[in-house]
């Protein structure tokens, strides 16, 4: 069997990416099984990206947060991800669904940092995050598994960008400590039919147990998050796999409502 270099395993899945190829069209061992080396390759991978003018990395986000979103990938531990600046949408966007294998959509809580949370700081907790913190906005994150579904390992969901391919924020609104964001619910529907609803503890138990939890995984991997930085905090509900013609509206209590269309 070819052993395959971190570069090597990034330079693939860029290719893969780029050309939406189907998950199961990666050699064997091409992509690691252990969650430390694949977040190696997720360093490579990004390093590409921006290499190849795709940055700046806008934020990050963080997948599986919620045990239901866990249950369907087979998956036990949340994975982060690079968010690109460039695949950073408005409300009412409109998507070409020829950029994308298999499309989904995840509703969720964004936070948006005021201070950057820094390795030396570590560890974090709710606690201390919670001073970081500036706004805080609906958002819908833009998923694509390239037909991985269940059969998706952690090793390919960590090396493989957590499969970000973007996502669509509404308006942001001011942070203070006093706003409950585990108590904070959405609804999510296509075309205007109830297709998942949510509420912020489901993510971990809030969001900002979520934050902890990507900065101290940054902070193992030598990164920072920086001021002005979005973070996407997990799924309140489950995916949806929205079809071309049909528009995905992610609506927050107390927050400006988002939504997209997938284009016919």
């Amino acid at each position: 069997m070819t052993m395959w270099t971190t570069e090597q395993s990034a330079a693939l899945l860029l290719e893969h990416r780029r050309a939406l190829r189907s998950q199961d069209e990666l050699p064997a061992g091409a992509v690691p099984s252990d969650r430390d080396s694949a977040y190696r390759v997720q360093d490579a991978l990004i390093q590409l990206h921006l290499d190849a003018g795709d940055g700046p990395v806008a934020g990050w986000k963080v997948a599986l947060t919620n045990p239901a979103m866990q249950e369907m990938f087979g998956v036990d531990e949340p994975a982060e991800g690079a968010i690109f600046r460039p695949l950073v949408y408005s409300s009412a966007a409109r998507l070409d669904p020829t950029r994308y294998r298999h499309l989904g959509a995840e509703g969720e809580i964004v936070l948006r940092m005021r201070e950057s949370l820094v390795p030396d700081q570590a560890p974090f907790t709710a606690a201390t995050v919670s001073e970081a913190v500036g706004g805080y906005m609906a958002g819908i994150e833009i998923v694509d598994d390239r037909d991985a579904g269940a059969d998706a390992t952690i090793g390919l969901l960590v090396a493989d960008n957590a499969m970000n391919y973007g996502c669509v924020i509404g308006q942001e609104v001011a942070y203070t400590p006093t706003v409950d964001l585990a108590a904070v619910s959405g609804r999510l529907t296509i075309d205007g039919q109830p297709a998942g609803e949510g509420v912020g503890e489901n993510v971990l138990g809030g969001p900002l147990q979520v934050l902890a939890l990507l900065g101290n995984s940054l902070a193992r991997r030598g990164r920072s998050l920086d001021a002005g930085a979005i973070v996407m905090t997990g799924s309140l509900a489950v995916t949806v796999w929205p079809q071309p013609g049909e528009t995905v509206r992610w609506e927050v209590d107390g927050l400006e409502a988002v939504e997209f269309t997938l284009e016919a």
